[in-house]
């Protein structure tokens, strides 16, 4: 009997979930890192620590924003993990706020004004309203408890370069 089992790009412990299903680590364990991706993915892991949870939260979505920014920036796009479905949108809106806040909205948004109006006109087809209020801006959520139609115009218009960050 053949199983399968998919776990996350989020989900770093893969051997302690193949130990656990008893899984032998040289013939059935089958591990793809950044060398079978199409487009090549850099992680960065920040430790932040402080006395108060409130704080380090702030101080985590400071780093965050800072790291976002720097690399749309340089042209590149930006995917944001995190571990909860809601803290999908909270991170999204976190940045798109700061962006605003700090007067950068400009480096997010689509480069030309057509790739802005063509991502206003289709944030009207959007059942997520959360989703619709950010898209013009370039920023998307992703997750699975979002309904298949948004998330496939997320995943296209990510792929065509409209949203800079998600």
């Amino acid at each position: 009997m053949v199983r399968i089992v998919g776990l996350s790009a989020t989900l770093p412990n893969y051997i302690d979930v193949a130990n656990f299903l008893r899984v032998n680590l040289y013939k059935g364990l089958f591990y793809f890192d950044h060398r079978f991706r199409p487009v090549p993915l850099s992680m960065s892991f920040v430790g932040i620590k402080a006395r108060k949870s409130l704080q380090q939260m702030n101080d985590m979505d400071d780093v965050c924003y800072d790291k976002v920014h720097d690399m749309v920036e340089k042209g590149h796009q930006v995917m944001v993990f995190v571990h909860a479905r809601n803290a999908t949108t909270r991170t999204a809106q976190m940045l798109q706020n700061k962006a605003q806040y700090n007067g950068q909205t400009a480096t997010f948004e689509p480069k030309s004004a057509s790739l802005q109006g063509q991502a206003l006109r289709s944030s009207g087809k959007l059942q997520n309203k959360q989703l619709a209020e950010m898209m013009p801006h370039g920023f998307g959520i992703h997750h699975a408890g979002m309904l298949r139609k948004d998330r496939n115009l997320v995943e296209q218009y990510f792929a065509e370069g409209f949203l800079s960050g998600m």
